[in-house]
This record gives structure tokens, sequence and C-alpha cells, in this order.
């Protein structure tokens, strides 16, 4: 993935996009129009001498509506699953230009169509602006170093698209009637350096249509997402911070059945030389969804959670941040530590991890350290009892009913301080409450090492889960090579 996400005080930050159908018109809140022609006459005078222009153009020509796209070169990067986020700075060219006007297109078979994309704001303090919700945030606009403008790309915004979409590379011929800016964006691999290539396109008059393909949904009203490969839900009506369902889609080559009984997030801590021990579950923490955004390539939403304490009190509240792209789900984690842990703790232990549910049961798990697999049964064999619970890279469950792989990224503080230690369980009448479904099938987790070890400091780490359809064992580098090989994007005026 090529992406530059500024993280947040509580953990990362969200955008908007104007969406499909938005663009044409004044926006409510101020933003620049994309329609030059702001009196109604006008605008419906340039209508119809467009629509005749066009008409004269195809009648007494022959042309088709859209151009060839022959390729000076044919795509040959193999890689489909990486979400694709290009910083405004890297088009510095079209810097200013009003968001409504930009379109990505790409070329396949002969044709230069449009594909799937999204502009996200980041405002003056490096947040992504989240435009809806109960605290939603604005790009306010400031003039500085990246020139903040609101409903104008800046130098922060990022650009997203999905590999997949990339196509051939073209000639300046084949682009679309009325684009004012154009800018190509050449995408390679810098393991086997196939190529692959998009079109960013401006026009503020009659912007091209966009297109219509939308990979990922965020209902808020049932706090859920819909995305091509995967639905994953969570309980706004009980103020939960964790998810309580989700299901690998038949387009993500899974079963469609609800596979979670529920994320467990677990948390001790010996304090006050030994005298208070502090025990703490996902029960413990009350979660609201406070702004979102829904694209067509990623909905993200930003979360307001603080911990019960004792006699009604809570812990301040901590911001939190989710991304969801067409089957990968990213929960990037902030942790702010006021003072050196070992300083006012004898012993504190965190894990987090997965409960899943009976419809689990035929499944088979693996690690980085385990790659031969053991079968999910609902109880322990000997294979299960021996494997390697060691510091570990990635885990993945899959089969019929789906594939998920789950990676950590430590950022930097982290990893070179703490480990990783593998917590599996597949027990179907074994209790792990709190719970909503008795039994373990499995428990798939993992708990830091060397806590104590940690300085006072803002630290950073990331949990990535990628939908996996047909695992077999290797399949995994795909999705590895994301974090380990990004794709090298530049941009070409």
């Amino acid at each position: 993935m090529i992406t530059v996400i500024p993280a947040e005080a509580g953990i990362q930050p969200l955008p908007p996009v104007i969406r499909r159908g938005d663009r044409r018109s004044p926006l409510p809140d101020g933003r620049p129009s994309c329609s030059m022609n702001r009196h109604p006459a006008l605008a419906a005078g340039a209508a119809i001498l467009t629509g005749l222009l066009l008409l004269h153009n195809t009648v007494s020509q022959g042309e088709p509506a859209a151009r060839r796209a022959d390729p000076i070169a044919t795509r040959d990067l193999s890689r489909t699953r990486d979400p694709i986020v290009l910083r405004g700075a890297a088009v510095r060219p079209m810097l200013g230009l009003a968001l409504c006007g930009f379109r990505l297109f790409a070329a396949r078979g002969g044709s230069l169509d449009p594909v799937p994309f999204q502009i996200d704001e980041v405002d003056e303090d490096g947040l992504y602006v989240l435009p809806r919700g109960k605290d939603p945030n604005r790009d306010t606009g400031r003039r500085g170093e990246e020139d903040e403008l609101e409903g104008a790309l800046d130098g922060n915004d990022e650009i997203v698209f999905m590999a997949e979409d990339l196509g051939d590379r073209v000639g300046r011929e084949a682009w679309p009637a009325g684009v004012r800016k154009g800018m190509e964006i050449e995408v390679s691999d810098p393991e086997s350096a196939g190529k692959g290539w998009a079109y960013l396109f401006w026009s503020i008059d009659n912007p091209p249509p966009e297109s219509s393909r939308d990979y990922v949904r965020y209902s808020p009203e049932e706090d859920r997402i819909h995305a091509a490969g995967f639905t994953l839900g969570y309980s706004p009506e009980r103020d939960l911070v964790y998810t309580t369902s989700m299901a690998v889609a038949p387009a993500g080559a899974g079963s469609g059945e609800d596979l979670l009984d529920r994320i467990n997030i677990r948390f001790s801590a010996t304090i006050l030389l030994g005298a208070v021990t502090l025990s703490r579950t996902e029960d413990d923490f009350v979660s609201s969804v406070i702004a979102y955004k829904d694209g067509p390539v990623r909905a993200m939403r930003r979360v307001k959670n603080s911990m019960r304490l004792v006699a009604g009190l809570r812990t301040p509240k901590i911001i939190a941040y989710s991304m969801y792209y067409r089957d990968s789900i990213e929960a990037p984690n902030r942790i702010d530590i006021p003072v050196a842990i070992a300083a006012v703790a004898r012993d504190v232990h965190f894990e987090g991890g997965s409960d899943y549910n009976r419809r689990a049961m035929g499944m088979r798990f693996y690690t980085s350290n385990d790659r031969q697999g053991v079968l999910v049964d609902g109880r322990m064999s000997p294979e299960e009892q021996a494997l390697n619970r060691g510091d570990h890279d990635w885990t993945v469950i899959a089969g019929p009913q789906g594939g998920l792989l789950a990676r950590i990224a430590l950022g930097s503080g982290l990893r070179e301080v703490l480990g990783k230690e593998l917590i599996y369980v597949d027990d179907l009448l074994g209790p792990n409450g709190p719970e909503d479904e008795v039994g373990t099938v499995p428990r798939i987790a993992f708990s830091f090492t060397r806590l104590l070890a940690l300085k006072k400091g803002r630290y950073d780490y990331n949990v990535h889960f990628y939908i996996l359809p047909r695992y077999r064992p290797g399949a995994e580098k795909e999705y590895l090579d994301i974090l380990d090989h990004p794709l090298l994007v530049r941009a070409l005026p």
C-alpha cells in the first residue's frame, strides 16, 4: 500500500469525498463548485449548446462517444490487492484545483474509462476530514506551507484507488474531450518491475462521468460495513468498542456466514506497589462513533472510547480510527504513556484478538511459524498444543467459509522493545468470559511481552486484516508484500 497517513492524538485520521451526483452544484458548506455557470439560465444554455456540439461532432464525423485508447505500453503489473494512496503533493501542477472537478481513468481493451477513486482532505492539524456524524471536522483553510484550501486539492490531501483498476499506458490523444489538466500515474512492482497506469484528469465546466462502482459502504444506522469482500458489524445500541460480527462475502470466496463471536481486549495491571490489581475487558469500554466518511474506495470511522473505572468514573476519552477497503481493514492504534511503565506498575498484561463461533469449525489455522496448518474442530489436538507460540509475523484462518489474514505492524519505539506471543485455543465448551457464545472455536489472539520496558512517550501500531479467497499456503505473500514491498508510484505531467 502506498500511503502517507498522518497520525492523530488518538490513532489516525480520515476525510471526505464529494460523492457521485454532488459535484456539479455549489456545496452547502461553501466548497468550490464545479460549475462555472452559476446562473441557471446560463447553465441551461451552456448545456444545450454543449449537447448540440456533441451531436454535430457525432453525426458529421461518425466518431464514437468514447475515444480509442491504443496502448503505448500494456499493463503487466500482477498485483491487484494493494490500495494506492497518493499525496496531493505528488501531483503538484494540480494543487489548488476544486476537488469536484477530478476524475480518474484507466485504459483497458482499447477503451479509456473512469475507475473508482476518492480524494480525502486532510486539515491543517493533519487530521482526515470526516464530514458526517456527531462531531465532523472540516478543512477550514489556511495559507501556509501546504496551502490548506477547503474543497481544493492540497499537498497533504490523499488520492485513493485500487491497484486492480490500473490499466495500459496511452497517449494524450486518448484523453476525454474537455480535460483542462491531466497527469499520468505510473505504479510499479519493486520486485517484478511490472507496471500499470492511471490518468488523473481535471475539468471544471463539464467533467467526464465518474465510475459507478462502489467497493465499500458504511451504514451508520447499523454501524456496519458492507464491502465487496466482507461485512463487519458493531453493536451501537450497547455502546461497545468491539466488533461483534464478521462474514466473508461470496465475492470474497466466502460463505457469507457470521464467523465471529466478538473481538477480545483483555488488560490487567498491578500498581501502587502491588496494592491494587486492575483488570478490564472489552465490556469495560464505552464507545461512540463521532464522525465518519463513506467513500467508494475506503470508508472511515472516528470513534470516541473511554474505560470504566470505579464508582462511575471513566478514563479520559481516547480517539480511535478504522479504515475499510474492498477486501481489507486497518485498525491503527496509538498509545500515549505519560511515565515509564516500570515506575508505576509491577506487572502489566495486554492481549487482543478474535473469538470465533461454531460456524468456523472445519477451517484451518496457520501462522508464520507453523505454515502446515492445524484443523479447527472444537478440541485441542496434539498438533494445536504443539503450535509455536513465540513472536510471529502473521496468522491466517481459512476454509470454505472464507479466509482472513491478520498482521500487526509495530511502529518505531515499539518494534525495538516489544514482542508478541500467540494465544490460540480451540475448545468448543471452554469458557472465555465475557462472551456471547460459550466456547472458542477458535480464539486467536496476541499478547505483548516486555511492556514494563516501555518508557514515557507516544507509540503507534496498526492491525491489518486481509480477505484471502481460496487460501493455500504460500498465497499470503501477495498480501504481505503490501507492507513489505510497497508499490512504487510516480506522477508524470
